[in-house]
């Protein structure tokens, strides 16, 4: 087992493991079985904040509602204790399309094709806070930019007076 970041561990077989509040261990296991989706998953998880991570369903219903942004007919079930050979033990079945399904092409493409959206974006939002630091600290004007470039940055600022330019030749209008 190899440590990744944010306390998720990967175990062979297509298991991966989470580390829950108080050094509890969370099996996860996902359908369709997939790199992208239990990474996925695994960051959802560590973005939960610690208070919602130290109790079970609140830490997995938080998992459920983060990925449904990306996966909308995901859902996460926990086994039950009684189903389980060590009751101290938990695990998470991730359903990606709301229930385990034979594999359908058209399916895959499409969530590989939003995944690589995901990661394009995510690298050009990167990107542009990189430039606008650099731009901020050679003095550039648009280092203070009033819009982003895409929809995941932050909200553009109101216009106000002050950002209108000093240099108006006919100050009435007309």
């Amino acid at each position: 087992m190899g440590q990744a970041r944010g306390g998720t561990t990967h175990a062979a077989a297509g298991v991966t493991m989470l580390r829950a509040s108080g050094g509890r261990m969370v099996q996860l296991h996902v359908f369709p079985d997939e790199a992208r989706l239990a990474a996925d998953v695994a960051k959802a998880a560590d973005a939960v904040d610690p208070e919602a991570r130290s109790d079970r369903e609140r830490w997995r219903a938080a998992v459920e509602q983060r990925l449904r942004t990306w996966y909308p007919r995901l859902v996460i079930h926990s086994r039950t204790d009684f189903a389980a050979i060590m009751p101290s033990e938990e695990v998470w079945y991730v359903m990606r399309d709301g229930r385990v399904r034979r594999p359908d092409d058209r399916i895959e493409r499409l969530h590989a094709a939003l995944a690589t959206a995901r990661d394009v974006t995510a690298d050009a939002d990167a990107a542009l806070v990189r430039s606008r630091g650099i731009a901020a600290a050679v003095g550039s004007p648009r280092g203070s930019a009033r819009r982003s470039a895409t929809a995941t940055m932050e909200p553009p600022r109101p216009t106000t007076d002050d950002d209108a330019p000093d240099d108006d030749p006919n100050p009435s209008g007309g």
